[in-house]
């Protein structure tokens, strides 16, 4: 008899923590969002609370499909335009309402919020992150050539559908050579994208596509935009499309092989490489002879197997190594990506078995 209170006070004291927490994040954005928060534990029932505000009713797989019909609704009609949601966890129940300042309770099932709602950044999910690892480590012999990365983990997981949690891990280009690829040289092989890896825009954030622009217009747009954090720069490919973890809200039709500008918009999603592709932020120089990008290779693969070769009479044993990134005019050229090493003898049933 005693269960189902303790686990509601316990189910409640996670969920004070989690909103005290976004209430910090939502202060420490360096950047405003345009859109509102959308509001959890909270919902409003209209004038005398008789649910008067309330146009329709609907199920929706997540908050952020309801918030998504209250702004289509509120585009589509002239008159009594949805300008309130709530949408009910225990039933994926989604209201569409007239206004919002009426009868106002608390009640844990529901996320609500007015239009438009922010649907990116730190305030629009459940889901906490941790702090930033260090970078890894870059190849010294290779100073403008690779990449390193640093992570972070999910400290809570979202408690509802649909929530996207902040971007997990980061890439750059390694620039160890001040001279030969300064700071502020592009990160090369790496592409960047909004919140949840979207490749379209979304309320609060998301990713501006611009289509047949040269590489110095894509990153005048994110100077000129002061909501654009980075951009990326390449030919697209379907796939970068297909990345996405968000609610499909809006679909990509671009033509692989069209050159594209990515700006995103408040909140970094994800990173990823892909060759070609230039990144950088509104302080990257547009300048390939003033950065150099050296080869840089993956470790070697290990031995492979023996293979006798008759012509010599001995057995030799190989290994490999990849490119990771391809030399400019001014980087450093590729090393050998293949070694041959000879076997130490054997007999001549291990050689005609190897």
């Amino acid at each position: 008899m005693v269960i189902f209170p303790i686990r509601y006070i316990r189910n409640t004291l996670v969920l004070f923590i989690i909103f005290f927490i976004h209430n910090i994040n939502c202060k420490a954005q360096e950047k405003p969002e345009m859109a509102n928060c959308p509001n959890y534990g909270s919902v409003s029932h209209g004038f005398l609370c008789l649910g008067l505000n309330k146009l329709k009713t609907f199920k929706t797989e997540s908050w952020i499909s309801c918030a998504n019909e209250c702004t289509k609704h509120s585009a589509s009609f002239k008159y009594r335009k949805c300008k309130y949601w709530s949408w009910r966890a225990t039933d994926f129940s989604c209201s569409l309402k007239s206004k919002s300042s009426r009868c106002s309770a608390r009640d844990d099932s529901y996320v609500s919020g007015t239009i438009p709602t922010s649907m990116a950044g730190y305030c629009s999910t459940t889901c906490v992150v941790g702090e930033w690892s260090g970078w890894s480590g870059c190849t010294h012999s290779r100073p403008c050539g690779g990449y390193s990365e640093r992570m972070r983990n999910v400290i809570f997981s979202p408690m509802f559908p649909g929530e996207i949690c902040p971007n997990k891990s980061e890439l750059r280009s390694c620039k160890l050579d001040k001279l030969r690829c300064p700071a502020n040289c592009p990160d090369y092989g790496i592409v960047t994208l909004g919140w949840g890896c979207s490749a379209y825009e979304i309320p609060g954030g998301g990713s501006k596509l611009i289509q047949n622009i040269d590489i110095k217009k894509c990153r005048d747009e994110c100077i000129n935009n002061k909501s654009c954090v980075y951009w990326s720069y390449g030919i697209w490919d379907q796939t970068i499309g297909e990345r996405s973890t968000f609610p499909k809200i809006e679909m990509v039709s671009i033509e692989d092989g069209t050159p594209v500008c990515i700006n995103v918009y408040n909140h970094i999603g994800c990173m990823f490489k892909l060759e070609g592709w230039v990144s950088g932020n509104s302080e990257t120089i547009i300048s390939e002879k003033a950065c150099s990008i050296d080869c840089a290779t993956s470790m070697w693969s290990n031995w492979s197997n023996c293979i006798f070769n008759s012509n010599d009479g001995q057995s030799y044993k190989k290994r490999y190594r990849s490119i990771i990134t391809k030399n400019n005019d001014s980087g450093l050229e590729c090393p050998d990506l293949q070694e041959t090493s000879l076997c130490e003898t054997t007999s001549n049933n291990e050689r005609f078995n190897s």
